[in-house]
């Protein structure tokens, strides 16, 4: 079910030489149940993957309403916030983990294609607002996979940049739900990424994730699906 993949080494964040004390800081925080922060929660597919990996929930922000009402419903002792606006370091409690989907209408190849430059997509600076002021572990992201075709790459090369600004790094992979269970052809990519004293190379160990997942053959790579790691190396 991979389509493309790719890993930043933005610095010195995937050298040895230079996360002695982040290698221990993940094995610290492994130690316990990790702490979630879940931006763009929507109806919690993120959490319910952490709940069934062991990790806890503390924080939704969610704009719907209903959404929200499901949400405390399923995790009641969750804090719960409607506006990312509005979220951040005295809002929110401390956490190991924030993720999020952030909207995707603006980066969708069946959109308008204003890209990080629209009002909804560009709610990705608000999640890395966000990350930057809880310094999470880990940081794990996904979007639709015209993310990284939009502005002809310029919108992926900045979602890299700024990750690099606010002291994180990581790995991205495209995965396609039918291999994962679902009757249906889903694209997404996801992203995950450590802060700079823990190493990109955590985020690659999180996702080696094997061809053809529950016995199905992977299609093979088509035109565009490919991330253009090129682009990071000038980071």
């Amino acid at each position: 079910g991979v389509v493309g993949s790719g890993c930043t080494r933005l610095g010195n964040s995937c050298e040895a030489e230079d996360r002695g004390a982040g290698v221990e800081s993940v094995c610290a925080v492994t130690a316990v149940m990790m702490r979630v922060v879940s931006c763009f929660a929507g109806i919690g597919g993120f959490d319910l993957g952490a709940a069934q990996s062991g990790m806890v929930t503390v924080a939704h922000v969610e704009k719907d309403e209903n959404c929200r009402r499901l949400l405390e419903s399923k995790w009641p002792d969750a804090v719960s916030l409607p506006n990312i606006l509005f979220a951040g370091r005295s809002s929110l409690p401390d956490c190991d983990v924030v993720c999020g989907g952030f909207p995707c209408q603006d980066l969708s190849v069946a959109g308008a294609r204003a890209g990080l430059a629209g009002a909804r997509s560009g709610l990705f600076y608000e999640l890395t607002r966000v990350t930057h002021e809880l310094q999470p572990a880990f940081l794990v992201w996904e979007n639709v996979p015209g993310l990284l075709s939009s502005n002809k790459g310029h919108d992926f090369l900045a979602v890299l940049t700024e990750l690099r600004r606010i002291g994180y790094s990581g790995g991205w992979r495209t995965l396609d739900a039918q291999y994962f269970g679902l009757a249906q052809r889903r694209r997404r990519v996801f992203g995950v990424c450590a802060r700079r004293d823990i190493g990109a190379e955590r985020c690659a160990e999180i996702l080696s994730l094997g061809e053809g997942v529950r016995g199905h053959s992977a299609p093979s790579r088509e035109a565009g699906q490919v991330v253009t790691s090129a682009l990071t190396r000038g980071l």
